[in-house]
């Protein structure tokens, strides 16, 4: 009976959240005077008293996408630094996006997708990616940079989580096993040197008949606010609308799910994210987002993009009444 009580106050919890959406996003392809393509899917954390991103970028001129750092001491107002922080290997990527940031003590992990090519097999193409990481400990110079988890093919949505040993990562490849996968879930493994991985199986699935019916991943570090530890995870539905939702985590035990979003946190509304009269789309009715930041006791903060194409952000509220019911 325990369990159960403890389980409908976590739903409780992700039931009563309060957002503030901004209706403008905060960066767009023409706030730099249209160098840029499109400007998404970020990494974030708190660096010494500043405000991180990690943005997708998509460079105008060879329409390939680099990992550049944005700085803000306000939350909202951002510069962008000109020069790639991750860039293109030579070796290998096309393009790098979608990064995640785990602080583990003074080091900053970065998993990120990189992005190979095109295959095409069976009259279908797909895209071939792969699941990057690098260290770094002071957002200007990156350290062993490495491809991980490479026997799973396809793969992206690495975010890692570290224990007393070693480490998680939860990660979502699109075949398992040499079998092409039709509803991708989010798969968990574990390491202690990101060169040997142990499968742990299935960490997050999609729902049937719901938001995140089509597909499922992780886009969040683990995040702690009070006794509640969270993670802001994607969902598409089966006419391919992209929403982010949350679930709560075992502490003890990070493989745990203990509450999971019935509706959407964040779902798809303003032009922005849809595609409306004045900002067009890359790809319409998307939100996405790589970060999750504590900026209080009982608050938090998501720079998320919209459409593939511009960056935004949702302040997000649990209310303090709810939260010290947790013990």
């Amino acid at each position: 009976m325990k369990t159960q009580k403890v389980q409908s106050k976590l739903e409780e919890i992700l039931d009563k959240i309060e957002i503030e959406k901004f209706p403008e996003p905060i960066l767009t392809p023409e706030s730099t005077n249209r160098k840029y393509a499109s400007i998404r899917n970020s990494g974030g954390i708190i660096y010494k008293n500043e405000i991180i991103l990690l943005p997708t970028v998509r460079h105008a001129k060879d329409k390939k996408s680099r990992i550049h750092v944005a700085r803000s001491k306000d939350l909202r107002n951002f510069s962008l630094e000109e020069k790639p922080f991750i860039d293109l290997n030579s070796n290998f990527a096309l393009g790098v996006e979608d990064p995640r940031i785990s602080k583990i003590n003074d080091i900053y992990y970065i998993a990120f997708t990189e992005f190979l090519g095109i295959e095409e097999k069976d009259g279908k193409k797909r895209n071939i990616t792969r699941i990057g990481l690098v260290k770094t400990k002071d957002f200007k110079k990156i350290e062993e940079r490495r491809i991980i988890l490479e026997e799973y093919g396809n793969n992206k949505n690495g975010v890692i989580i570290p224990n007393e040993k070693g480490f998680y990562v939860i990660h979502r490849p699109f075949m398992y096993k040499g079998k092409e996968l039709k509803n991708p879930a989010a798969r968990i493994a574990y390491t202690e040197n990101f060169k040997e991985f142990k499968d742990l199986g299935i960490f997050l699935e999609p729902r049937k008949n719901n938001w995140d019916s089509a597909r499922v991943g992780i886009n969040s570090p683990l995040v702690q606010i009070g006794n509640i530890a969270l993670m802001l995870y994607h969902g598409a539905d089966s006419n391919n609308i992209y929403y982010l939702g949350l679930i709560i985590i075992d502490q003890k035990n990070p493989r745990k799910i203990l509450a999971r979003s019935k509706k959407p946190l964040i779902k798809p509304e303003f032009d922005w994210e849809t595609s409306g009269k004045n900002l067009d789309a890359e790809v319409p009715n998307v939100v996405f987002s790589c970060n999750l930041i504590p900026i209080g006791n009982n608050e938090l903060i998501t720079y998320h993009s919209g459409a593939d194409k511009y960056l935004g952000m949702t302040k997000i509220r649990i209310p303090k009444e709810i939260i010290n019911k947790i013990a």
